[in-house]
Formats: C-alpha cells, sequence, structure tokens
C-alpha cells in the first residue's frame, strides 16, 4: 500500500489553506525547518490559522515545530498529538513527535512514533536511524 506524504505548509500558507481549505493544496517544503528568529513571528500567526479552521492538521504541526525550535518540548508534544489526531497519516508529524519525545528521554513512546512513521512512508527510514542517533548524542 503506498501513501503520499505531505510537506508541512509555510505560515502564511497555513492562514490561507485554513481560510480557504477548498483552494489547491501548495506544500513548501522550506516549512520543515524554521529558523529560531522566525519561530516568534510565527506563533500570532498560527494561532490565525488554528482560529479560522480549528481542524487544520497542518497549522498544529507547524506550531508544534515552532515550540520545538523554541525549545519548549511540552507544547510540541501536545501540538504534534493534536495534528496526528486530526490527520494521522502525517508521516512529518510522527517524526518529529518522536524527535521531540527522545530529547525528553521518552524513548518508549518515541519508538512508537518512529514505527507508525516508517509505515506511513518507508523511504523515510534510512534518514530517521541517522536523526535518532544525532539526537541521542545531544542528550
Amino acid at each position: 500500500m503506498f501513501f503520499s506524504v505531505r510537506c508541512a505548509y509555510s505560515t502564511r500558507d497555513c492562514i490561507c489553506r485554513a481560510a480557504f481549505p477548498a483552494l489547491p493544496s501548495a506544500p513548501v517544503s522550506r516549512a520543515r525547518s524554521i529558523r529560531a528568529r522566525r519561530a516568534l513571528r510565527s506563533i500570532p500567526k498560527l494561532q490565525v490559522a488554528i482560529g479560522l479552521n480549528p481542524l487544520f492538521a497542518d497549522a498544529f504541526y507547524n506550531r508544534g515545530n515552532t515550540h520545538k525550535v523554541k525549545g519548549e518540548l511540552k507544547l510540541a508534544i501536545l501540538d504534534y498529538d493534536k495534528a496526528l489526531e486530526l490527520d494521522p497519516y502525517l508521516a512529518l508529524a510522527h517524526a518529529n513527535q518522536g524527535l521531540t519525545l527522545l530529547l525528553r528521554g521518552r524513548d518508549a513512546e518515541a519508538e512508537k512514533d518512529f514505527v507508525h512513521c516508517v509505515r506511513l512512508a518507508p523511504g523515510f527510514g534510512r534518514a530517521l536511524e541517522q536523526l535518532i542517533v544525532h539526537t541521542r548524542a545531544k542528550r
């Protein structure tokens, strides 16, 4: 069975997607790595997107990434949980939640997220291996 993997949307796209969900999607790969200096500015914009459409999983995913960049790991996990509740097929959310759980020392829970991620996107397996090693070295 083949599952497609969506990239996260940029903050601006989240607001547009929340306001106009019928528009065709335009994934933005640069949204995967949010820089710390932009993280402070993106939270209010993501709040607007969530306010416009509280069922928009990518806005929660992006807000989770922003919290992770800021070092707010508990908030990041909560946002990843909400994104996965809304869209359980969001492989990147599983991967990032797993990495965040690893940073918090919750290895067993992280492993479950990594397994879900690899099941959804088998091509992520090799990349996840290297990320796990790198993240464990940070602790």
